[in-house]
C-alpha cells in the first residue's frame, strides 16, 4: 500500500504529521522570518469552519505565539491567538500560506519531513474537495 493510501485510511497518522509539520516548519519557519508575512486577517470564523475540511485540519494549534497558517482558504490560528485577537473585526498576524512552503523550507527547517511532504500535500488537497466554482 502506497503512504497517499495511508494516509487517507489512518487519519492518526495524518493528524500526527500535521501536528508535527505545524509546530516545526509553520511555527518555527515563521518565527525565523523564512516562511510567512504580516497581514490582516478577519476575526471571524472563516467560511470553512464548519466544513469536514476544518474537522480534518483543525481550527487551532498550539503554540504560544500568534500564528496562523492558511491551508486553502481554512485559516487556522495558534492558541497564542488567542491573546491578541479582538472579537470581531480585523487583526494584523503573521500568517503562513501552506501552498507557498517549499520542499525546500522543509529540508532546512525539519528535514525528516521531508519524505512524506508530498503525500501530507496531496491529503490536505484531496480533503479540501476544491470545486469548480471556488
Amino acid at each position: 500500500m502506497d503512504k497517499q493510501k495511508n494516509l487517507a485510511i489512518n487519519p492518526k497518522d495524518f493528524q500526527a504529521y500535521r501536528d508535527i509539520f505545524e509546530q516545526n516548519v509553520v511555527a518555527k519557519g515563521a518565527i525565523a522570518g523564512i516562511l510567512g508575512k504580516m497581514q490582516l486577517i478577519s476575526t471571524k470564523p472563516c467560511r470553512l469552519a464548519k466544513s469536514d475540511f476544518a474537522k480534518h485540519m483543525g481550527l487551532e494549534f498550539v503554540h504560544p505565539i500568534a500564528i496562523a497558517i492558511d491551508y486553502y482558504g481554512l485559516t487556522k490560528r495558534s492558541t497564542g491567538c488567542r491573546s491578541v485577537i479582538e472579537t470581531n473585526g480585523m487583526q494584523e498576524l503573521l500568517i503562513v500560506y501552506f501552498a507557498s512552503i517549499k520542499i525546500s523550507h522543509i529540508n532546512f527547517l525539519k528535514r525528516d519531513l521531508l519524505v512524506d511532504f508530498v503525500d501530507f500535500k496531496e491529503e490536505v488537497i484531496r480533503l479540501r474537495k476544491f470545486n469548480k466554482s471556488e
